[in-house]
């Protein structure tokens, strides 16, 4: 099998065709069309997201700083003033974000103090296709003579870290308004074991890539970190425990969610817009970012478009 390449390394955004998209084109048609073939988004983010982008950014300088002191080299985009600069470009003229951001930030230094954690990497983004996951997975068999089979998968690691001699993937977590109720409470929500993250699709294709990346054996497991964006803050970490039968079927999901992107690909080749799911409008009680666009009628549409949307460019 090919070595595989790092595609980008650099902090911040969702991965190439990572959990996020296979996702969306599983759940909308239409969603994914405006997000990843109009590249459309909101003109004006909302201060959930913007906060959750500006924490993230803030996390990964903090670990790259560290990966430094610790005899690593830091990712090429880490500076040590670069963050600044970084910080006031995405926030722009938000500071109750950026002072939010922060304010978490802060909060979790006194948390992590002293952690012996050794740090690999930081917002590493890897690939591989279907055939070569289904290559580890499943050696010796013949894969399906599909189009989609060699389709490249991607994910993006928030962190990867060395502790006791094996490696863990790492994902930041940070809730305010929707993901676990009650966040005004003094201290977390217990971790449950058979929660949320029990069958958890980023997990899974985050964990296979990195074993791919950085060896089956090396790479233990995959820990969520859990934080409170809303004072008081509070921080946990829980390594997940991943069914079996779940990261083996992670294979034949990523094939089917392949192929029905590439049937959507061929529908928005035709200039036409694909259905939407309409049970998908709302998430965790958020309405979804083109949820306008589905009101109004198609000969509106582009208008709306140019007053409340901004076009992202290529990677």
């Amino acid at each position: 099998m090919t070595p595989l390449k790092v595609i980008q390394d650099k902090p911040g955004g969702e991965s190439t065709r990572g959990h996020t998209r296979l996702e969306t084109v599983m759940r909308c048609a239409r969603r994914w069309y405006y997000r990843y073939v109009l590249r459309i988004r909101p003109a004006r983010e909302s201060s959930d997201t913007l906060e959750g982008r500006l924490m993230h950014l803030i996390f990964a300088w903090h670990y790259a700083a560290i990966m430094k002191r610790q005899g690593r080299t830091p990712p090429l985009w880490y500076t040590e003033e670069g963050i600044h600069a970084a910080l006031a470009e995405m926030a722009g003229p938000r500071v109750d974000e950026l002072r939010n951001a922060r304010d978490v930030y802060q909060a979790y230094r006194r948390f992590s103090a002293g952690e012996p954690w050794q740090v690999v990497a930081v917002e590493y983004e890897i690939g591989a296709t279907i055939r070569e996951l289904w290559a580890m997975d499943r050696p010796g068999t013949t894969p399906p003579q599909d189009p989609a089979i060699d389709t490249l998968i991607t994910t993006r690691l928030d962190l990867l870290i060395e502790s006791n001699g094996g490696g863990w993937v790492v994902d930041n977590k940070f809730t305010k308004a929707h993901g676990w109720t009650n966040d005004t409470r003094d201290r977390l929500p217990r971790w449950n074991d058979h929660g949320q993250y029990a069958l958890d699709w980023q997990s899974v294709l985050a964990l296979r890539l990195a074993r791919m990346e950085f060896g089956l054996d090396w790479v233990k497991g995959f820990v969520i970190q859990r934080g409170k964006r809303l004072a008081p803050h509070d921080f946990d970490r829980n390594p997940l425990t991943i069914s079996p039968a779940v990261y083996h079927d992670a294979v034949d999901t990523c094939l089917a969610a392949a192929r029905y992107e590439i049937a959507q690909l061929e529908v928005a080749s035709r200039k036409e817009v694909p259905a939407g799911s309409f049970w998908a409008c709302n998430d965790y009680g958020r309405p979804c970012d083109y949820r306008e666009l589905c009101l109004a009628q198609p000969d509106a549409r582009p208008e709306l478009i140019q007053l409340q949307f901004r076009r992202e460019e290529p990677k």
